[in-house]
C-alpha cells in the first residue's frame, strides 16, 4: 500500500500532494468497506439459499419439522442452531447442512472477489 501511494503521488505536484494523498486514502477505505459489505452479504445470502435448498430436499429431516426449521434459517442465517431436544440424527443432519452451506457460500464469495480483483 505504501509503495502504491508513492507511485500515485509521484506524478502529483507537491502543492497538491496532500489533497491527492487524502483522496487516495478515502477511496481505498471506501473500497475496503464496500468490499467487506458486499462479500459479507453474499456469504450470508448464499448460506441461507444453500441451507434452505438442502433442508427442503433432505430425507432425514421430517417434513413436519421443515417449515419451522426453514423459518429459523431465514431469520438467523448462519447463526441457526437446532432447537434443544432435536433428534440426534436430525441435529447431525442440520449441522452438516449448515456447515456445507457456509463452505459453499464462502467459496462462491471468494470466487466473486477474485473475479472483481481480476477485472480491476
Amino acid at each position: 500500500s505504501s509503495q502504491l501511494t508513492n507511485v500515485i503521488l509521484s506524478d502529483v505536484p507537491a502543492d497538491k500532494s496532500g489533497v491527492a494523498s487524502g483522496t487516495n486514502t478515502t477511496v481505498r477505505q471506501v473500497g475496503n468497506a464496500l468490499g467487506i459489505a458486499v462479500i459479507g452479504t453474499l456469504v450470508t445470502t448464499q448460506t441461507v439459499s444453500h441451507a434452505v435448498r438442502k433442508v427442503g430436499s433432505s430425507g432425514t429431516i421430517p417434513d413436519g419439522s421443515k417449515p419451522g426449521i426453514l423459518a429459523q434459517i431465514h431469520q438467523l442465517g448462519s447463526n441457526f442452531q437446532p432447537a434443544p431436544g432435536t433428534n440426534t440424527v436430525v441435529r447431525a443432519e442440520l449441522t452438516r447442512i449448515l456447515g456445507s452451506s457456509v463452505s459453499s457460500a464462502a467459496t462462491e464469495a471468494i470466487l466473486f472477489a477474485t473475479l472483481v480483483i481480476t477485472a480491476g
